[in-house]
């Protein structure tokens, strides 16, 4: 029993529930889960602010117009934390496809991004045949 439990969490259970159970712990363990997804999302990185749930980025304070694309291809690589997202991710996140759309598609959204960001357009870095990441 313990085992199943954790196997359970080895391979990505947040949460385990025996039954038979009450049914108000489980309503009560299901909205404390949904809370936390609730909570407000915003990063902040280099003077650019990104908040995720009113979908708004300001650049140095200043109102940044992003296009439903740019604002998700943005939003992933925050997500990211550094790290490498690679085309093949941001193709099948973004557009929700294995096949890679059109190769200068992804790479045109990007540019948009820089020019919009002004001087700030260097922390979004290319990483040479892999993809893209944020340099904090």
């Amino acid at each position: 029993m313990i085992m199943d439990k954790v196997d359970g969490f080895d391979l990505g259970a947040d949460d385990y529930i025996e039954k038979p159970f009450d049914l108000l712990e489980l309503m009560s363990r299901v909205a404390a889960k949904t809370r936390r997804f609730k909570r407000k999302k915003v990063f902040d990185v280099n003077g650019v602010i990104l908040d995720v749930n009113s979908r708004t980025c300001l650049v140095d304070n200043k109102d940044v117009e992003l296009t439903n694309k740019e604002f998700d291809i943005l939003t992933l690589l925050l997500e990211k934390d550094g790290d490498v997202a690679t085309r093949e991710e941001l193709f099948q996140t973004i557009w929700e496809s294995d096949q890679i759309v059109e190769s200068r598609t992804l790479d045109m959204h990007i540019k948009s991004i820089r020019s919009k960001f002004g001087d700030k357009h260097k922390m979004i870095k290319t990483v040479y045949g892999l993809g893209y990441k944020i340099q904090k």
